[in-house]
This record gives structure tokens, sequence and C-alpha cells, in this order.
């Protein structure tokens, strides 16, 4: 039994006495994080150490074995050594860190197994790094104290003396199963039921479909007409001849992906295919990015539900960056969503984001720049100080996720990847109207977008041309062009709705984010409120109207909502 102080220092002292008398050692950790820690702390201080965990495939355990075995390495580090390998005579000692947490990895079972690992050598030694001395601690070494008296009884009433085995084979496990690994299948993904009342098609219901099914031509003289399409990213609709949607997609360049679909030499499946014989014509909506136009189609999805978007039909969540304030060793790390109840102020949240490897990539670079995991581990188990860990990470949360002013690389990446998210999802934009103004260089043209953001999707988008003379062009005119079209074209229209093609979400904000100020605001909130009596005489919520903030957090919302209106 050791203290976990200067644990770290004392381990290595110990796997460089065996490595001399070419023994080997096992290291045994409590999480695989700990595991890929450790033998970096080893292999830093010229130790040649190698770790093995579920996260790696079978060949690779197979090969960190046989490298134990052979003397490549002189210390295997793991988390739950029990069943690798048949034969480790070569084990002298077996370094068991945090053997007072009580657990399953840390039972009297557990570590009976465990500790047996280094049984077969003369020299077999077994160390609990522990501050104290746990109930299953306590029966694993009076279990193993009594079968060594009986060991030792057994020796001397028979007059045998103990020695290291000498191993017969140098096959892992992985090598003596390997016919039956090989055999094994690999996991077929197949769908669920079809739940009641579903959606999907009975042609994409059936499972039997003959070969020449499975890639199908389309027709080259397609009467859909692409000529409308941008060369822009953005959601695009595929719909049949009553106007319903089929499909909802995404694409970087909407032009070139539909036309892929319409090209003689596609090959589609069964699902495009009976997708395509129903469609007659295209709509699409531009985004900024192509990471808008991912966040914008799964929201679309999830709200039409269209027949042939069979893929993403189920509840997707995007990912966000946790930050565990609240723990001893606080951390990184990425989560599909936000904790909620009563632990939720222990957490911190940054995103979402759309897609996991942006969050992975910008962990990644924390580490790369700061080592946050070399000082947690030095912290946890070695002779680094839970304080200066503590600085580091608050360091990190302010350079990288709190910053303001000057911004780091790190901080300008991460608001990078959240900036699609920044826009569909963020609660400023539940039940707002974005109203922008776009006029060309040198024109007399301007143009007047409304978008109507509701709830993670856009319900509707208006476009309003009018012509300002040549002496009508500096901001306080735009601003009057802008409040002449919603008060006396935009919102009335609104009056029409009632109980018609706007049920699901209201014609009417909450809010209206304007970019420029209007001033008569007073007069426009009077005409929404009148028009949405009218149409919606239960609804009484407070209108207000705004313009693009100058602080955060609602600056970054504002200006993306803002630059996505004027596209």
């Amino acid at each position: 039994l050791v203290s976990p102080e200067g644990q770290l220092e004392h381990l290595l002292e110990e796997i460089k006495l065996r490595a001399r008398r070419q023994e080997r050692t096992l290291a045994v950790s409590l999480t695989k994080r700990d595991a890929e820690d450790l033998s970096s702390f080893l292999v830093e201080r010229d130790i040649n150490a190698t770790y093995i965990h579920s996260g790696l495939t079978t060949h690779e355990r197979s090969d960190a074995l046989k490298a134990l075995q052979s003397g490549e390495v002189d210390c295997l580090v793991g988390v739950n050594l029990l069943r690798e390998g048949l034969d480790l005579p070569q084990v002298s000692l077996v370094a068991i860190l945090n053997a007072d947490s009580e657990g399953f990895l840390r039972s009297e079972t557990a570590l009976l197994q465990t500790v047996g690992r280094a049984a077969r050598n003369i020299n077999g030694k077994a160390i609990f790094y522990a501050s104290r001395i746990t109930g299953s601690m306590q029966r694993c070494m009076e279990a193993t104290s009594r079968r060594r008296q009986k060991q030792l009884a057994y020796n001397e009433e028979f007059g045998r003396s103990s020695k290291s085995t000498i191993g017969s084979s140098m096959l892992s496990i992985f090598d003596l199963l390997k016919e039956e690994i090989e055999q094994e299948q690999p996991l077929e993904i197949v769908g669920r039921a079809d739940p009641v009342g579903s959606k999907i098609p009975q042609e994409l219901r059936r499972v039997e479909l003959p070969v020449s099914s499975l890639h199908v031509q389309v027709n080259s003289t397609s009467t859909v007409i692409t000529d409308h399409l941008p060369s822009k990213p953005g959601v695009y609709f595929w719909k049949d001849s009553g106007g319903n949607i089929l499909y909802i997609g995404k694409a970087k360049k909407i032009r070139s992906r539909v036309k892929s679909y319409l090209s003689p030499s596609s090959k589609h499946t069964p699902r495009i295919h009976a997708m395509l014989s129903k469609a007659t014509s295209i709509d699409y909506m531009i985004t900024p990015s192509e990471r808008d136009a991912l966040v914008l189609e799964s929201n679309l999805i999830k709200h039409h539900q269209p027949d042939y978007n069979i893929l993403l039909k189920d509840d997707v969540t995007y990912p966000y960056i946790c930050a565990s304030i609240g723990d001893t060793f606080p951390r990184f790390y990425a989560v599909p969503r936000r904790q909620l109840g009563q632990k939720a102020s222990m957490y911190r949240y940054f995103g979402p984001y759309p897609q996991y490897n942006e969050i992975n990539q910008v962990l990644s670079q924390i580490e790369d720049q700061y080592d946050l995991r070399a000082t947690s581990f030095a912290a946890r188990h070695g002779d680094g100080k839970k304080q200066d860990y503590r600085e580091l990470f608050d360091r990190v949360m302010e350079e990288v996720f709190e910053s303001s002013g000057v911004e780091s690389s790190m901080a300008s990446l991460r608001k990078e990847y959240e900036e699609a998210s920044m826009l569909f999802d963020s609660p400023f934009n539940t039940c707002r109207d974005v109203v922008a103004i776009h006029q060309e260089t040198g024109s007399k043209d301007t143009v007047i977008h409304v978008v109507q953001l509701r709830e993670g999707i856009v319900a509707g988008r208006f476009t309003y041309a009018c012509t300002l003379p040549d002496e009508c062009q500096d901001i306080g005119d735009l601003a009057l062009a802008i409040e002449i079209i919603l008060i006396r074209q935009h919102y009335p229209s609104g009056e029409e709705t009632a109980g018609g093609s706007f049920q699901t979400f209201s014609f009417f904000p909450d809010e209206i984010l304007l970019k420029h100020p209007l001033k008569n605001a007073s007069e426009l909130k009077k005409t929404v409120k009148s028009a949405r009596a009218k149409a919606e005489s239960n609804r009484s919520t407070e209108i207000k109207i705004r313009h693009v903030a100058k602080r955060a957090p609602r600056r970054e919302t504002d200006e993306r909502a803002m630059e996505f209106a004027t596209t």
C-alpha cells in the first residue's frame, strides 16, 4: 500500500527496476483517459510504455500485448486488464491507481483477478496506490496472504520451491480466437419498425427488391425546371404537382446538386427514384453558409416530415462543448445535449455545433495550445498542484470562450463553428421578423427583405421592391422606405391569415429586428397590433422593435440573422 502522494515518481522507479531485470509491469487506471495520460507521462520520461483499452481495435490490442511479451515495451497501461492475453509470466508488478475508489473495477473480485496477473512470476508484487484501505482492498489482501501461506506450507511439506513459469506461447487471446473473430459478421444497421401511422410510402417498405432496382437512371427528359436555381449554399425542396414537399436537402451549390439528380448518368436508390417519379418542381432557400444550410435542413425536416426524408425524422440534436465547472478537476468535452435539473449549475455549455468533428477540432486545438490533460493528470496523480490546474482551466475559459476585445485564434475558430446554430437555434430567434434592405451600387432599385424566423425554421420570406429617387440615398431615407413597406403593405396583409395557411406559426412576431432604426417605431407597433387583433384575437403579447445590438451576446446573433436576411 502506497500513498498517492508522489505516486507517479514512485511508479516510475518501480517500472525502471523491473525493466533492468527484464520484467514487465501492468499499470491499471480507472478511466481510458487516464490510461492514455499515464502512458504519455511514462513515455515522456523515457519509459517504453503503451496503453490498451476498448477504444482500440482488436489488432491494435493484440499488437500491444505482443509488444509487452516480447520486451518491446516495459509497461502496459490499461483499465480492466483481467482478460487481456492468456500467458504473461513476464509481468512481475501490477500497480493499481485509485485502488480506494470503491466500485466495479475496484471490487474484491476485480482486485483479486488484477493482482493475480503477477502471480506467475517469482518476483510478483502488487501495489495499491490509495489514501485509505477499503473493505474490498482488505479482503483482497487477506485472501492473497492466505493463499500465499497455503502455497508456502505445501512447498515446505513436499520439498518444492517456487519459481517463475515460462510462457509457452506469445499468442494473445485475440490470436488464439483469430478464426472465430474473422468469422464474426459485421453488425448490420437496420431501421426500426414502421410506427403506427407512418408516412413512409408503401414502395419504400419493401425489403425484397430485385438487384436491377438498386440503381435506376433518371429520364434525361425531365420537365423539372432548374434554370432559376442559384449556385449558392442553401436548402432545396422537391415538390409534387400539388405543391406538397416530397424531400428536403441541403447543398453547397444548389444548382449543381439538383442537376445531379436529373443527370442521365445518375444512379439512385429506390427511395430517391420513387421521389423523383412524383416531383414536378423545385423551390429553394439561400443561406449564408453550408453550415447554416445543415442546421436549417434538419429543422425543416423535423417540422415538415417529408415522405422521403426517412433518415432525419428522429429528433436530431446538435452537440455542445461542456465545461464541467462544478468538478474538482473541470474539463471540456462534447455532449449531445444540455444537462437539466439540479445539477445544471455545475456545467456551462457553448454551441450548439452542427457536427461532432467540429467540436473535436476545437478541443484538439485547445489541448495542443494549453496541454490541459497533462496538467490535470499531474495534479490528480503526480506532483502538480490543483490550484495551478484550476488557474489554467480558468485561463482557457477566458481566452477561448469568454474573450472580449481582441480575440485569440482559438476563440475565432470556436465562434466560426458556432455561427450556424447561432441563427436557427438561438432563443432570440424563436419568434421574430428580420427586416433587411439591399441596394445595388449606383442603382435606384431597392429591395426590402422580411424573413420570419419561428422556432428554428424559416416560416416565411417576403421581398418588396421599390425605387428611391437620387436624392433619397442616406440611412434615414432607407429607414423610411422600410417603414412604408411594413406599415402600408406587409403587416396589414397578415389580417388575411386567420385560420389560413399560417396556422402552424403566427404571421406576427414578438420582435422585429431592423437594419436601421425607425423614426415612427410606435406607429409600426400600432399597425402590427391592429392587424394581429383581427387575425389572432386571443394573442396580446408585447411587440418589440429593435435594431442590431452593439454588445454580446445578442450582437453576434443579430448580425448573423441580418446577414441571412440580406442573402
